[in-house]
């Protein structure tokens, strides 16, 4: 049975040298002994900035990428080896829509779902639209 690692604001561990050595190392281990690592943050500029995570990115099989600046292009697509087009998958689109890569398989994919659907109040992470609704059932 795998153990999964879930580290979430991956990008503040990657800000000193030390945690940065340390998450590499941790995701080598793991990933060696058939453990899944999964790295999580909301601008992934913010990881592209270190070489080191890059290149952990780079040798990721499963990559997950939803809205992204449109001015980080350049470095993702680089990094991720992901054409202009496909980035049009994460760039300025609503959210449910993205970029699944795995291995050298990209999927761009659509999930939105209706809003105020049963479905959309359990899967929403919009913290204004939570205390709205919250407010309005007072």
């Amino acid at each position: 049975r795998s153990t999964w690692l879930y580290v979430d604001e991956v990008h503040v561990l990657l800000r000193s040298p030390f945690s940065t050595d340390y998450l590499q190392q941790m995701w080598k281990k793991v990933r060696k002994q058939g453990g899944l690592c999964t790295g999580i943050t909301q601008n992934i500029i913010d990881v592209l900035r270190s070489e080191t995570a890059t290149t952990m990115l780079s040798n990721s099989a499963f990559v997950l990428l939803l809205n992204q600046s449109n001015k980080d292009i350049e470095k993702i697509t680089e990094a991720l080896e992901i054409s202009p087009e496909q980035l049009n998958y994460v760039i300025d689109l609503p959210s449910g829509t993205g970029l699944l890569r795995f291995g050298k398989k990209i999927v761009p994919f659509d999930n939105t779902v209706e809003k105020g659907s049963e479905l959309y109040n359990l899967y929403n992470t919009n913290m204004y639209e939570k205390m709205e609704k919250e407010t309005e059932t007072k």
